[in-house]
């Protein structure tokens, strides 16, 4: 810390101990006579309980089992495989699936939209690693 905080800390310091010390009421409690004390120390109530409401956790919608599946499936363009770095062909490593409930009259389907993430098999720099383009989400 520097001369010049230093000595402003103590200058704070000692400003703070005067005024704890000199410290001013502006409005003194105004004194009652025993007998209205005894009176508004009985009429005093404890606060009213405040009924606090339970919170709600939202729900996870659960994917109907035995469902039909459509399955679209976004891979990357064919320019964009080669790596940017070695230009040698990207491998896919994982791939992200979003579920989408779909309703069509009389009838109601799951469409499962998968992602791929490629990735460089001979550079493995995490930089090179891609994720497919999804589609627009309603």
């Amino acid at each position: 810390m520097g001369r010049l905080a230093g000595l402003v800390l103590v200058a704070a310091r000692a400003l703070l101990a005067v005024a704890r010390s000199t410290a001013v009421v502006c409005f003194a409690p105004a004194e009652l006579p025993a007998a209205e004390e005894d009176a508004v120390a009985d009429k005093k109530e404890p606060p009213p309980a405040v009924l606090a409401r339970p919170r709600r956790r939202g729900k996870r919608f659960v994917f109907p089992e035995g469902l039909t599946l459509r399955r679209i499936e976004y891979p990357l363009p064919p320019g964009e495989w080669a790596c940017s770095c070695c230009y040698e062909p990207r491998v896919v490593i994982g791939q992200q699936i979003t579920r989408q409930l779909e309703l069509e009259p009389a009838q109601a389907y799951g469409v499962e939209h998968v992602r791929f993430t490629y990735a460089c098999a001979k550079c493995r720099a995490g930089e090179q690693v891609e994720t497919s383009a999804g589609p627009p989400l309603p």
